[in-house]
């Protein structure tokens, strides 16, 4: 696009990489192409919405962005240990809607025990509650319980809601169930200061792990044990839906250069509407049954957790883009420096975040459609 030589008319890459390429007036707002019915099914309506600035949509996602969808964070859970720990159908808990993270937090203490009689917590000799696979996956954890970081005003622009009550009750709750949890070898620059081993990769310990947070997509093929999978929970019972979001530097969303001609313009947004309409019902279920298949097909609820996760997507900006790298600096807190940072923490950031904002806000307005 830079170079002028229209090489490409469609580009498929992760938001957290296409941010900065927007913002130098890459891409051509969708909003302008007359092919494309956004408020279609095969849609992300959740992400056109966080995307849209003062009208110009520079990327979006739908039914053809696999990636985005593989990537999304679910609950891996270990039946077998369930099963001995007396620990209910959690797929009725889900369909009732009933499954919080105050019950996730419950069977994971439940769950967690110093099997071989030492006195401490070994990560490779005793039985833990959860695990968390990968730093960079786990904002999405509080984002589904209903955390925050932006929000967006009347007129359409940004703004920091990061000081409300509900952010920190979500951190809180976050804090509770980290200390019946286990860490893989990826978080070394995180959480330097906690035991990490590298079992958590052998999907659940050897089958001493109850529940695995990790994105949809993950390869369970070398499971040890019989195994389902579950939404996040809920934060509470005042939760309408199950919430999930996708990984910001491996989803994908698809965007069409702006030095394309009309003509051209036109037949990207023609072809982009024709896929994401027959992926809807072609390539996104076909997808999701061969995802099942790759995992050993676990069990039939499985097929409808993936649905109902598939169809609750919700994204936050920030995160979205990283900004300032800043989902990195709540993870820490969660895992490390606590919750009675929180005000201290937002107050050293927040002038920066605004100011990332802002700028950011302005490169998208800046440019033609």
């Amino acid at each position: 696009a830079m170079a002028g030589d229209c090489t490409y008319q469609i580009a498929v890459d992760a938001p957290y990489f296409m941010y900065g390429t927007a913002t130098d007036g890459i891409y051509r707002s969708l909003t302008t192409l007359p092919w494309l019915d956004l408020s279609a099914s095969y849609w992300d309506q959740a992400a056109n919405e966080m995307f849209t600035i003062g009208g110009k949509l520079y990327f979006t996602m739908g039914s053809l962005c696999i990636g985005n969808y593989g990537s999304a964070g679910v609950m891996f859970y270990n039946r077998d240990l369930a099963e001995d720990l007396h620990v209910p159908d959690l797929y009725e808990k889900v369909w009732d809607g009933t499954w919080t993270v105050d019950l996730l937090t419950e069977y994971s203490q439940q769950a967690m025990i110093d099997l071989d009689g030492n006195g401490k917590m070994d990560y490779d000799n005793d039985q833990w509650g959860v695990a968390f696979c990968h730093p960079q996956i786990y904002p999405i954890f509080p984002i589904a319980l209903g955390f925050r970081y932006t929000q967006k005003d009347e007129d359409g622009s940004y703004k920091l809601v990061l000081e409300t009550e509900k952010n920190l009750s979500v951190l809180w709750a976050c804090e509770d169930l980290v200390e019946y949890g286990m860490l893989g070898h990826d978080w070394e620059s995180f959480v330097s200061d906690r035991p990490l081993g590298e079992s958590v990769d052998c999907i659940f310990n050897e089958g001493r792990v109850l529940f695995r947070f990790d994105t949809a997509n993950a390869d369970m093929t070398a499971a040890e044990c019989n195994y389902g999978i579950l939404p996040i929970p809920k934060y509470d019972l005042s939760q309408e839906n199950y919430m999930t979001s996708s990984v910001c530097y491996v989803s994908t969303v698809v965007c069409v250069p702006r030095i394309l001609s009309e003509a051209e313009a036109d037949k990207a947004g023609f072809m982009l509407e024709v896929m994401a309409s027959l992926s809807e019902v072609t390539t996104f279920p076909t997808y999701v049954e061969k995802l099942l298949e790759m995992k050993k097909s676990p069990d039939p609820e499985s097929t409808r957790v993936l649905q109902l996760v598939f169809g609750n997507m919700t994204y936050d900006f920030m995160y979205s883009y990283y900004v300032n790298h800043f989902p990195r600096i709540i993870t820490r807190m969660v895992f490390q420096a606590g919750t009675d940072r929180f005000a201290s923490t937002i107050k050293n950031y927040k002038d920066g975040l605004e100011l990332a904002l802002e700028d950011l806000e302005l490169a998208f307005l800046s440019h033609e459609s």
